[in-house]
């Protein structure tokens, strides 16, 4: 159980980090690019 909860708080924070990453290189991100403008829509919605 104790795993358990320690794996999940792992990828918690692993999927936190990347979040915060994507929105930093969206926020420097001036091309537009299709790929680019389909990922940093999720950015969006974050409050950070």
């Amino acid at each position: 159980m104790k795993k358990i909860v320690i794996a999940t708080l792992i990828v918690l924070l692993c999927l936190f980090l990347y979040l915060v990453a994507l929105d930093s290189f969206c926020d420097q991100d001036q091309n537009g690019g299709n790929f680019t403008i389909g990922i940093c829509k999720i950015t969006g919605y974050l409050p950070f």
